[in-house]
């Protein structure tokens, strides 16, 4: 499928690949970022120093299986760059291919790079979403507490959950504070009565938590039976509704540091009218998209000299999720996250409490 937008005279047309989901379960989610990205270039025709573009679409179902496969169809005949893969499996079985084949892909999703500085393809990768802050946003938190604060680390064993509190206990040293308490446990536990018991003896009134839904929903519960005042600042994995129904009430007043949605990004906020006017629901992976397509525009209007890849390293870009530059592991440096809370069901961004 492809989208054309004419190339101005003496001006080369740059080929473009857009992965996205087009079916399968998350087929919508195509849909919407396709209006995204229709509405940028339609906005780009207006420019008289835009240059061509033709845009190409292809499914990658939002799959590890569906995103190798795409990529190995778009590198047999390369394009200019590639934008998209929204769903983590896809971008992480898509991005090796790409550099193998010398293409400059930016990933479009919002948890491409959960291990940004370990699981970057090569120089030409860039991504629109790194969440390698979401830890040093939940240290900076709790350093805030108050010199009274009795501060917990508690993760399972996953390297995510050692990493994600890595930046945490580092962006709490840098601010001259440390963990009382350091607890790990296992995948599959079910019994946290002991442990729970071990944070009331040790007086803790803030935990950082990094697990998956299922041990920390018991978890929570337990430790506010005893504790219900306890602060708990957890990661990204605890977004999940799973979470809140498993935990009930105990979910309630539970922190956790996430990427934020549109409601919570205010250069955002007009891009999304348009694309509710348009018939599309906008969400950020849709926007992200159309502000990756932005950059790209900006990196090939300003290419003079050099390369592409050294545009975006060295540029930043004006885009609808505000400005953008990509730091040295080629993540954008947007607000990546923003503490939202649980209650009653539902996680609240900073602006709807």
């Amino acid at each position: 499928m492809l989208t054309a937008l004419p190339a101005v005279a003496t001006e080369t047309t740059h080929r473009i690949a857009i992965a996205l989901p087009l079916t399968g379960p998350h087929r919508t989610l195509g849909v919407e970022i396709r209006a995204a990205v229709e509405l940028i270039l339609g906005d780009a025709k207006d420019k008289s120093d835009t240059p061509g573009l033709l845009l190409t679409w292809h499914d990658d179902q939002c799959s590890s299986a569906g995103g190798l496969a795409a990529a190995q169809s778009i590198t047999t005949s390369p394009p200019a760059v590639v934008i998209g893969h929204a769903c983590p499996s896809a971008a992480l079985a898509a991005a090796p291919v790409y550099a193998a084949a010398g293409l400059v892909f930016i990933a479009s999703g919002q948890l491409p790079s959960r291990a940004t500085t370990t699981r970057r393809a090569g120089p030409l990768h860039f991504r629109m979403q790194a969440d390698s802050d979401q830890g040093t946003l939940i240290g900076a938190t709790l350093a805030a507490a108050g010199p009274d604060a009795r501060i917990a680390f508690v993760r399972d064993k996953t390297q995510f959950a050692q990493s994600a509190l890595q930046l945490t206990a580092a962006a709490m040293s840098a601010r001259g504070r440390t963990p009382v308490l350091v607890e790990t446990f296992g995948g599959g536990d079910k019994d946290f009565a002991a442990l729970a018991q071990r944070i009331k003896a040790a007086s803790i009134t803030h935990l950082a938590l990094a697990a998956f839904p299922s041990e920390a929903s018991l978890l929570v519960a337990e430790v506010k039976k005893i504790n219900p005042t306890i602060t708990i600042l957890a990661a990204d994995t605890l977004a999940d509704p799973a979470f809140a129904r498993a935990a009930g009430p105990a979910a309630d007043g539970i922190q956790v540091a996430l990427a934020p949605d549109i409601r919570a990004l205010p250069f955002a906020q007009s891009f999304a009218t348009r694309m509710s006017a348009g018939g599309a629901t906008p969400n950020r992976a849709a926007i992200a998209s159309a502000a990756a397509l932005e950059i790209l525009i900006d990196a090939l209007t300003r290419m003079t000299d050099g390369t592409l890849a050294e545009k975006l390293s060295s540029g930043t870009f004006k885009t609808v999720l505000g400005p953008v530059a990509f730091d040295t592991t080629g993540a954008a440096r947007l607000p990546s996250h923003v503490i939202y809370t649980w209650s009653g069901g539902v996680l609240h961004p900073p602006s709807a409490r």
